[in-house]
């Protein structure tokens, strides 16, 4: 597991802190877990790249963008 250092202003740190100890997970677990929620809206589904597999030079939309005309 590779190891990362993040520097937040005192209100974010405060908050990322109280979060983590209701959850009861660790600081760490936290922003792991925040950081792979993020990511998943970024990534294009699996069901996407399984369909029409990886294309590199593609640009994918993300999950915030709508995927289709007809989506709301």
């Amino acid at each position: 597991m590779g190891a990362v250092t993040i520097h937040l202003p005192a209100d974010i740190e405060e908050q990322v802190r109280r979060a983590s100890a209701e959850a009861g997970v660790s600081v760490s677990a936290w922003v792991a877990e925040a950081a792979r929620r993020q990511l998943d809206q970024r990534l294009p589904p699996p069901e996407l790249t399984k369909w029409f597999g990886a294309f590199p030079e593609l640009e994918l939309p993300t999950r915030k963008e709508r995927w289709s005309k007809d989506e709301p």
